[in-house]
């Protein structure tokens, strides 16, 4: 998890035991988050975008979640795999997985 925000330094760890159990609770994200006073986009993608977030909520079932009042959602199903470079934030590669035949 994350400590702090990159973007605005706010500290967004101290909620990860809070969110986690209102989460299992059946609570929206988005609603937590709100609660706990992470209103800023940058702490909400910030928090979000944690590399255990994957194992921390794939107990909550494979549904698309709605993140924010603004229609960000969290998508299950990976559609594409992108490579950015860091200096210029140009994609650098982008790979599609294979489609299943229908």
């Amino acid at each position: 998890m994350h400590i702090r925000c990159y973007t605005c330094n706010t500290c967004i760890a101290a909620y990860t035991s809070h969110v986690a159990t209102e989460l299992r609770q059946g609570r929206r994200l988005a609603d937590v988050l709100t609660e706990c006073g992470l209103t800023n986009m940058c702490c909400r993608i910030a928090y979000t975008t944690d590399p255990l977030l994957y194992e921390n909520t794939k107990a909550y079932g494979a549904v698309d979640t709605l993140v924010d009042d603004v229609g960000t959602r969290m998508f299950q199903e990976v559609k594409s795999v992108r490579t950015l470079s860091c200096t210029t934030g140009a994609v650098v590669e982008e790979i599609m997985p294979p489609t299943s035949p229908s």
